[in-house]
């Protein structure tokens, strides 16, 4: 217990050095850069984003489970033959990309060149998270760990070095982004050669692995659309300057969700022991403690909501202070998204992951749709309640389909008693 209690607290650590670099970077961007400086920095963070889902088509999500099913040998293969699809689908984007670039460039941010450059920063990121699969799959933490400090740490003194020192504007934070992902991809390549060295790929492989990761990468794209895409909407009718005060409100608002996120990665060996167990007893517990995580997220965020005015005057500045009602919208709609993470766990469990991508998939398609014909008539605010609309359908639909793919005493008479 001890030993899965440190690892869960590095994991999180390890996950908030990359998760935070946005809102750590936030105190000096704002004050060193343009407002259109900053929303083009923001745009080309959401734009990565939104790319990195797309990357390896899904397969090497496989890599986690496939790892406890194969012989080492076996897995090595296969291991190596999913990787192939990261260069493969960072090809295929980057022709996707420059075929449409007349319509790019309608989108005044930044250039094709850089949306380019994008696409390799999502393609390295992609091979660091499927190194970061696998080693948490080998309880490997502190590797874990040093990959995703690589890359927060990287980061951040590039940009800093090259805005303060070197003349850089928003394109310091790209440089950034690039030269830390290409270290973190280089190190996880290391890693992955010495202990499974490279040996012949397998087309059956890389079937399988797209076979099993397509569901949950459609997933990973729909929360990617839902948590970035209006940044790009914004940045099309409203210009890059309201992309700036809106990611102020976002990256401050969202904080409760990231807290969430760490707390997560300690809840699921907690649920799932509890679910293994397979008894009425601990089925009822379970649901309890969820409960009991819900009214706590409840009363966390009303309470972060008193203190998120002086946090936007300390952390960003006074010049963005009409956004704290923005940004207590989007709290809220981080607790919707922290509600999500308690549920969407036993959709996992259950192994039915078509659901989470179908009913996910839904919900991102309804928040493209009204952010498109809600932000241009209603601005930021009516881009934050679109938000919050979409995390509060993404928690109820999840929640909902859960229930569907795993029975819980939800509302069962015995349980309510209990409760009261």
């Amino acid at each position: 217990m001890k030993k899965l209690l440190v690892n869960t607290i590095i994991y999180g650590v390890a996950g908030s050095l990359v998760a935070l670099v946005p809102l750590i970077l936030l105190p000096y961007m704002t004050r060193s850069m343009s407002q259109d400086d900053y929303g083009a920095a923001v745009f080309f963070g959401s734009f990565v984003a939104i790319l990195l889902p797309f990357m390896g088509f899904g397969a090497t999500n496989a890599l986690g489970v496939r790892y406890f099913q194969m012989p080492r040998q076996t897995f090595s293969s296969y291991l190596w033959s999913c990787s192939v699809s990261l260069p493969v689908s960072v090809f295929m984007a980057c022709v996707v990309i420059w075929a449409n670039r007349q319509r790019f460039l309608s989108i005044e941010a930044i250039s094709i060149k850089w949306l380019l450059v994008g696409v390799v920063i999502a393609g390295l990121w992609g091979v660091s998270q499927s190194c970061g699969t696998l080693l948490i799959a080998k309880k490997k933490p502190n590797l874990y760990l040093l990959i995703n400090a690589t890359i927060g740490i990287v980061t951040i003194s590039i940009t800093i070095i090259s805005i303060q020192y070197l003349g850089f504007t928003w394109d310091g934070f790209a440089w950034g982004l690039l030269i830390a992902h290409l270290l973190a991809a280089t190190l996880a390549v290391i890693i992955l050669g010495v202990a499974h060295p490279p040996v012949e790929t397998k087309i059956k492989y890389l079937a399988d692995g797209i076979k099993f990761g397509s569901p949950i990468m459609v997933h990973s794209i729909a929360m990617s659309l839902i948590s970035f895409f209006d940044r790009l909407v914004i940045s099309k009718y409203l210009g890059v300057e309201h992309v700036a005060k809106y990611a102020v409100a976002f990256q401050l608002g969202i904080l409760m969700s990231f807290i969430a996120q760490a707390f997560n990665k300690a809840f699921v060996p907690w649920l799932y022991a509890h679910l293994r167990s397979d008894t009425e007893a601990s089925r009822v517990s379970v649901v309890r403690g969820t409960y009991l995580i819900f009214l706590l997220i409840i009363v966390g965020t009303g309470a972060f909501c008193l203190i998120l005015e002086p946090l936007i005057t300390i952390i960003a500045g006074p010049e963005f202070i009409d956004m704290y009602p923005i940004a207590v919208t989007i709290a809220w709609a981080g607790a919707f998204n922290a509600g999500y993470l308690m549920v969407v766990n036993y959709i996992f469990y259950s192994g039915r992951t078509y659901t989470l991508g179908l009913v996910s998939a839904s919900v991102a398609i309804f928040f493209i749709v009204t952010s498109v014909v809600i932000t241009p008539k209603y601005g930021l605010s009516g881009a934050s309640l679109v938000f919050l609309a979409a995390n509060a359908a993404l928690f109820l639909s999840i929640w909902w389909a859960a229930s569907r793919c795993y029975a819980m005493p939800w509302f069962s008479v015995k349980l309510l008693r209990r409760l009261v």
